[in-house]
């Protein structure tokens, strides 16, 4: 199979279980696709990840699947697996703000949980009052987990500017507290 073979003869190739077919295949999208997935995770492991399961997945229903227009098939294929990794996303760290929450009903008594309801609610007001690059950087360190070194890393910035970033947003959650608690 040549590098001049059509999306066509390359379907009907792999179809017929072609792997020098599939390795074109790959060759040819394997980067637009993994710009794709890129754009709309921002997380290099992440995009690479959903390109392999893609095309595992092409390779396992090479026989099943008669692909007519190749490249809209792998977008569209790509897409659907970004919005199902999103979605998944979405309803894992609201499983996980449910577990949360049930503990601290368990552990904790009305008054307490006021006052860590006052005290989130302060929280997201800063937040979304915040330049967004600022607050997804405090909640990527405080959150999540990351490190600064990572941070740094995902936003192509100095460890010196995340640490900026997090100072920034220290300063406005102390002032909202301090005014929170100075009003009561």
């Amino acid at each position: 199979m040549s590098k001049k073979a059509t999306d066509i003869e390359l379907t009907d190739a792999l179809f017929s279980n072609s792997k020098v077919a599939f390795e074109e295949i790959y060759t040819r999208y394997w980067y637009s696709l993994f710009s794709m997935a890129y754009h709309h995770l921002n997380s290099k492991e992440e995009a690479e990840e959903l390109v392999h399961d893609l095309f595992e997945s092409v390779w396992q229903n090479r026989s099943k699947t008669k692909i007519n227009k190749l490249e809209m098939y792998l977008r569209l294929a790509m897409k659907n697996l970004i919005s199902n990794y999103i979605r998944s996303q979405i309803t894992w760290r609201k499983y996980q703000e449910y577990l949360i929450f049930q503990n601290i009903q368990k552990n904790y008594t009305p008054a307490e949980i006021l006052n860590y309801n006052d005290l989130k609610n302060a929280l997201e007001q800063v937040l979304d009052e915040l330049p967004t690059k600022t607050s997804d950087i405090f909640n990527l360190s405080r959150f999540e987990g990351f490190k600064v070194k990572e941070i740094a890393q995902k936003y192509k910035i100095s460890e010196k500017t995340v640490e900026y970033h997090l100072a920034k947003t220290q300063q406005a959650i102390n002032k909202r507290l301090l005014k929170l608690y100075s009003d009561n």
